[in-house]
């Protein structure tokens, strides 16, 4: 995948490996240009690199993960953001200068393995995916990806969770990892809030943390009506 950014912050996507195999994807490539006006020249009818027709399977076998492994990566991955977006937010020259975080939004996809972090500064906060700041920071974990392969491949799987206990998964049970996934991160954002974690920013009365998993497969808080108990700032 490759993404094309113009001056104006917008970006375009261009599909290759596996998606290429997709008959809708393949038109969207063919249809892509750049506009001399609105993109940089020097790019112009330029290819990054040129996606290949033959797609090769990755040979990397993953069959068990540790949580606790990943959410020390994740809190890694949420502490450098919020320490960037915190300087910036101090920096007279930034365009974050002064302005108050109003969410915080931990969002992650297992099955393409990735997770990053959203600061959203509109107010009042709203959870309509258009955040101020999408992606500050941002965790590629090719493992998480090749772990949910493995078990639709029909093979069973071991999952550590934070407590050290394994869980054997088996390909046909209804074993829900994105809620396992989830539920972690749900942990962690509460650890880093009682930790302190968020006090460099500048945050507004009220700001909320939200877990978002990609199709809606998990969320935290779970319902509308839960908003403001449990996830402020």
């Amino acid at each position: 995948m490759h993404l094309y950014q113009g001056r104006n912050q917008a970006v375009f996507i261009r599909y290759t490996g596996k998606s290429l195999r997709d008959s809708l994807l393949k038109d969207f490539n063919k249809h892509l240009r750049y506009l001399k006006s609105s993109w940089h020249t020097e790019l112009v009818n330029h290819v990054l690199s040129a996606p290949s027709e033959d797609v090769t399977e990755s040979a990397t076998i993953v069959d068990a993960v540790d949580l606790r492994v990943e959410q020390t990566a994740i809190r890694k991955m949420i502490s450098n953001g919020v320490k960037r977006f915190a300087s910036n937010q101090r920096d007279a020259t930034s365009d974050e200068y002064k302005l108050p975080v109003t969410g915080i939004i931990l969002w992650f996809d297992v099955g393409n393995g990735y997770t990053s972090v959203h600061f959203d500064v509109r107010a009042p906060f709203k959870n309509d995916g258009d955040y101020s700041h999408q992606e500050f920071a941002a965790l590629p974990r090719e493992n998480w990806q090749a772990f949910v392969e493995r078990l639709y491949d029909g093979y069973s799987v071991a999952l550590t969770g934070l407590n050290g206990k394994v869980i054997e998964i088996q390909p046909e049970s209804d074993f829900n990892v994105d809620e396992a996934f989830g539920l972690m991160m749900v942990k962690l954002l509460k650890s880093m809030r009682k930790e302190k974690a968020f006090a460099p920013l500048l945050i507004t009365p009220g700001a909320e943390l939200m877990i978002e998993a990609d199709d809606g497969a998990f969320a935290w808080p779970s319902h509308r009506k839960e908003r403001g108990k449990e996830n402020r700032v």
